[in-house]
């Protein structure tokens, strides 16, 4: 019974690690001040504002959704069809075609997106666009 506690205690303590950063943004990201300050001062929405007024954070923003959005289609046309044919097919290979479809699970995706950056853009120098849309239909293939 000790031995539970004492890991729940742990477990409440890497959970309040983990979340306090966040609490904290999320509270800050609602001051007011013309600085970001803990604890804030006032409460107002302005830096929420402020993001769509300036044009870079709207040009980024609308390549996310773009990317996400291309992303997810050619996702779906390749998805769909591969888990209908894996399904119901008996094929030889196939828990091998398997393993490569869900790949991108296991491996972290820090560690796609930097081995992605370090080859499609700085090895064969494929655009940025094109590379993220690529990373990006990686990592949501297997969902």
């Amino acid at each position: 019974m000790r031995k539970n506690k004492l890991l729940t205690a742990y477990a409440v303590l890497i959970f309040a690690f983990l979340m306090i950063p966040l609490v904290i943004i999320t509270v800050t990201a609602f001051g007011g001040g013309s600085a970001i300050t803990f604890p804030i001062e006032s409460v107002s929405m302005k830096w929420f504002a402020n993001v769509f007024a300036l044009k870079s954070f709207r040009r980024s923003f609308l390549t996310s959704l773009e990317v996400a959005l291309l992303a997810t289609l050619i996702a779906l046309v390749v998805g769909i069809p591969a888990a209908y044919a894996l399904a119901r097919s008996h094929v030889k290979g196939k828990q091998m075609l398997k393993s490569i479809f869900l790949s991108p699970t296991i491996v972290p995706g820090i560690v796609i997106g930097f081995i992605l950056y370090q080859f499609l853009i700085l090895t064969l120098r494929i655009p940025v666009f094109v590379s993220l849309l690529a990373g990006h239909f990686m990592v949501t293939l297997p969902m």
